[in-house]
């Protein structure tokens, strides 16, 4: 596997099931940040979440950073494993895996998605809005 860091626009995105956050967070620190390469970066720039229950996966994403632009994918790589409820989750921003396995220890890799901040529409105040749709 090849990591590509800083990737900008891109993120990366594991799931899996864990009975406790405890343990989540020691898989998190021995299983992904270890293999990304990316030092005291790594804290920077991932998100998590655990909840206690499982959810479907396009539930657990829904809220992390530019979520909308990859839930569709990261649910069908999900279905093609198998994955139907998870309560784990953590997106890496700025990192792009090449030829990475399916399954990192306790976690489904679901991919390196592009994602980028939608562009900011310039309002003229002179106009009313219906005008510059």
């Amino acid at each position: 596997m090849e990591v590509t860091f800083p990737a900008t626009n891109h993120l990366s995105i594991w799931i899996g099931y864990f009975e406790q956050e405890q343990h989540f967070n020691a898989c998190v620190e021995a299983e992904i940040a270890p293999c990304l390469g990316m030092g005291g970066q790594f804290n920077l720039l991932a998100e998590d979440a655990f909840e206690n229950e499982p959810l479907a996966v396009e539930e657990l994403l829904e809220g992390f950073t530019h979520w909308r632009q990859y839930t569709d994918a990261a649910r069908t790589i999900a279905d093609s494993y198998g994955v139907e409820a998870v309560n784990a989750a953590v997106v890496v921003q700025q990192v792009i895996c090449h030829e990475a396995p399916p399954q990192w220890g306790h976690f489904y890799f679901l991919g390196s998605f592009e994602a980028v901040a939608p562009k900011k529409i310039k309002h003229d105040p002179r106009k009313r809005p219906s005008d510059e749709y």
